[in-house]
């Protein structure tokens, strides 16, 4: 292949005029390509490069930001989509679901609420959808489905949902998170009063946007790290 085709499938096809200011990163197979389609680049004559500068992103304080602990249930990810239309859809993990296509009936369920859905107002609203023949089952007969957004105010959700719980909102402390995993383990889940054998928590930083979650079992994972790797890391 010559470099002329290679630089056009790196550049998707786009005219080179469309990219002279903004170079598509990560989309050249080497250094060479990138070269030959900016074969000279040039800085203005204030000295600067001609192109956009990204901003590095400010990094939140870890310790001096609040979390939310919430308790992980074990069920399946679901999604209620509503459009602008007041439309409503069902979805799970990894796609859009029908009562004819279904995942654990959470679109027929969703079909038999639209009334009362649609009262989430337009938009994504994730959960899990747990109860009967899902996962741990939680001693349940039925199946339910919790909203993982556990900031909005109960007042405004459908009868028909609820939230995951919460159980703590505190600065972040690692030792604060191990104390509610040690009482969610002693005293069984929120969700399903009674049911002593609890998936783990979630752990929302809020400043970061970021989730995270540690449960009851197999929480360690297989990662291993011998006394020889810190000093082949500093090496």
């Amino acid at each position: 292949m010559d470099n002329k085709r290679a630089i056009d499938l790196c550049t998707c096809g786009k005219p080179r005029e469309d990219l002279a200011h903004n170079p598509p990163d990560g989309k050249f197979a080497s250094r060479e390509l990138y070269h030959d389609f900016f074969p000279n680049p040039q800085p203005t004559p204030e000295g600067i490069p001609t192109i956009p500068h990204a901003k590095f992103p400010s990094i939140p304080r870890l310790s001096k930001n609040h979390i939310i602990i919430s308790e992980k249930i074990d069920g399946t990810n679901a999604l209620i989509y509503i459009d602008d239309q007041s439309r409503v859809y069902a979805g799970s993990r990894n796609r859009w679901i029908t009562p004819e296509d279904d995942n654990y009936g959470f679109a027929k369920w969703v079909a038999s609420n639209v009334g009362d859905l649609s009262l989430l107002g337009p938009g994504m609203h994730y959960g899990e959808w747990y109860g009967s023949g899902i996962q741990r089952g939680y001693g349940l007969n039925h199946k339910r489905f919790a909203l993982f957004n556990t900031s909005r105010p109960r007042e405004t959700l459908p009868p028909c949902i609820e939230q995951v719980p919460v159980l703590k909102i505190h600065a972040f402390d690692s030792a604060v998170i191990e104390d509610v995993l040690a009482d969610l383990r002693m005293n069984g889940s929120r969700a399903v009063p009674g049911f002593m054998r609890p998936e783990g928590i979630v752990i929302y930083h809020v400043a970061s946007k970021t989730l995270f979650k540690k449960t009851l079992e197999g929480d360690g994972g297989k990662f291993t790290m011998d006394e020889k790797t810190p000093k082949e890391v500093a090496a």
